[in-house]
């Protein structure tokens, strides 16, 4: 859960603080909702933080990093504050984690292979990828003898 918790973090940070940055301490307020001041990224961000507003247990740290923020929206420390405040709401609710996560765009993959023998791949490869001439691969393992 760790790790989701970090991916999830990382997306939400920047459009947090910008909401938090647009509408202050009316950022968990109904009428912030559908505000277009800010753009897509600050709606992300008060979407973000009703969520986890809605929460019983919002940590005491996420509501003081709203504040620090609101006040100094360009300070890294209030950012830092925000950051772990925030760490520690989605850490301790796998619920809001999820709700959070559903908010967040689908990832989504371009992949361009562009001149002679170029190579593209838009997820994983396991295999051998070969560009050259005449190439010649072994595969498997040779246990003992010649090869």
């Amino acid at each position: 859960m760790r790790e989701e918790v970090e991916v999830v973090l990382s997306q939400i940070l920047s459009p947090v603080a910008t909401a938090i940055g647009v509408d202050g301490l009316g950022v968990f307020a109904d009428r912030a909702s559908g505000s277009s001041r800010g753009g897509p990224a600050a709606e992300l961000g008060r979407r973000v933080l009703r969520v986890l507003h809605e929460r019983s247990d919002l940590p005491e740290v996420l509501r003081e990093a709203v504040v620090e923020v609101a006040a100094e929206p360009a300070d890294e420390d209030a950012r830092a504050v925000l950051r772990h405040g925030l760490r520690k709401a989605l850490s301790g609710d796998s619920e809001a984690l999820a709700k959070v996560a559903a908010l967040l765009p689908a990832p989504s993959v371009h992949v361009t292979a562009a001149g002679e023998r170029s190579v593209a791949i838009g997820g994983n490869n396991t295999g051998i990828i070969a560009t050259g001439d005449n190439s010649a691969f072994i595969t498997g393992h040779v246990l003992g003898g010649e090869r």
